[in-house]
C-alpha cells in the first residue's frame, strides 16, 4: 500500500492520491458561509471536490461512518 505524505500518513491504495480518494470531506463549519478555522483549512488543503460543514466535529465524525462524507478534518489550531 502506498503512503501519500499529502494525505497525513493514511494509507491509500496503489496509485491513488488523497485528491483522487476524498469527494467528500466533513470539518467544523458554520452553513453557508463556512467562516471557522477549520474551513479556511479545508479550502487551503483542496483535497477534497466539496466541503461539508457540521456544527461539531463528532457529527462529522459520525457522518464518516454513515456514508455521507468520505473523511473529515480536525486541524490542529495551535502548532508549535
Amino acid at each position: 500500500m502506498q503512503i501519500d505524505e499529502n494525505f497525513m500518513g493514511q494509507p491509500l491504495g496503489r496509485g491513488q492520491s488523497a485528491r483522487e480518494s476524498i469527494q467528500r470531506l466533513g470539518t467544523l463549519g458554520d452553513d453557508p458561509i463556512g467562516l471557522t478555522c477549520s474551513m479556511d483549512v479545508a479550502r487551503r488543503w483542496g483535497c477534497a471536490q466539496t466541503i461539508e460543514p457540521f456544527s461539531s466535529f463528532e457529527k462529522a465524525s459520525h457522518a464518516v461512518k454513515q456514508g455521507h462524507v468520505d473523511a473529515f478534518l480536525v486541524p490542529g489550531a495551535y502548532p508549535r
